[in-house]
């Protein structure tokens, strides 16, 4: 639904900066939703790339990881704004950032997936996150330590480390 809303709006006009999109698909999911009966919603940030590495986003999921070449670290950037389909008039809640890539920096995006997947073997109601919890410093450190592989490299060095964690 959210593919086909997108698709819809873009056709039109594909040039549209990511808070329009997401207020304009945000109207269209609302009411889907609401016709369905369903009370559901879902994350997304939405990411417009210009000229000379200069991008913008809107949306609300995971933080974006950008590796710094000049400062050699890793910057997180926030995501701010609205779930997708539960309010109507989002208006006042849909920001729009702005954001540089340089020669040499790299951009992590990922989904929850990776940062909430758990520890095998741990007992669901007896975790402890900071240990046992895949978490959002792990991923910015496997990130940091691959820096300067490739990016089909770091990716499969993510999915190494969770070799030892499952979704639950």
């Amino acid at each position: 639904m959210v593919q086909t809303s997108i698709h819809s709006v873009l056709s039109g006009q594909p040039n549209l900066k990511p808070s329009i999109l997401l207020k304009r698909v945000n109207g269209v999911i609302k009411e889907n939703i609401r016709k369905l009966r369903e009370d559901k919603y879902m994350t997304i940030t939405v990411m417009a790339c210009l000229k000379d590495g200069h991008f913008y986003f809107s949306g609300l999921h995971q933080d974006i990881m950008i590796y710094r070449r000049k400062s050699d670290s890793v910057e997180i950037l926030k995501t701010d704004g609205i779930w997708l389909g539960l309010k109507e008039h989002t208006d006042e809640m849909i920001t729009e950032h702005r954001m540089k890539i340089e020669i040499g920096d790299l951009m992590l995006l990922y989904t929850d997936g990776v940062t909430e997947a758990w520890l095998k073997g741990s007992v669901k109601d007896q975790r402890v996150a900071e240990d046992e919890m895949f978490g959002d410093e792990r991923l910015k450190e496997i990130f940091f330590k691959n820096r300067e592989r490739t990016p089909e490299e770091i990716k499969n060095a993510i999915l190494e480390a969770l070799n030892d964690y499952e979704l639950s």
